[in-house]
């Protein structure tokens, strides 16, 4: 029996995790839902399954979005982006992301903004 590395199994449980939110987004002819309603999606339905993705996927993934701006600061020879900022572009990204496919039960607070405006310097 072949055993995974731990790279080939969080591969693996990210590519589930995109399947069924591509899944998701068929059946309901809608777009896709977040990664974290899909990961809900799973649970729902099999918390052992749910158990042995969520295991093998990266606490901390920046999103497509951030490491496509690295890719354009390494292009252009700028200096990459401290960490610290990840998480932070990443909360942005999500409010961002979700409100544009009509996500309602976000409220944007004065605190959020005030938060997102630290980040332009």
């Amino acid at each position: 029996m072949n055993k995974f590395s731990d790279e080939q199994k969080s591969a693996s449980s990210f590519n589930i995790l995109s399947g069924v939110r591509d899944a998701i987004s068929i059946a309901m002819g809608q777009q896709p839902p977040t990664y974290e309603k899909a990961l809900k999606h799973i649970k729902d339905i099999d918390s052992e399954i749910y158990n042995a993705i969520i295991k093998h996927l990266p606490g901390k993934n920046p999103s497509d979005l951030v490491t496509r701006f690295i890719d354009i600061l390494n292009r252009f020879n700028l200096e990459e982006l401290p960490e610290e900022y990840y998480d932070k572009l990443n909360k942005l990204l999500f409010f961002i992301n979700s409100i544009a496919h009509g996500e309602t039960s976000i409220s944007v607070s004065i605190n959020n903004i005030v938060f997102f405006s630290h980040l332009i310097k």
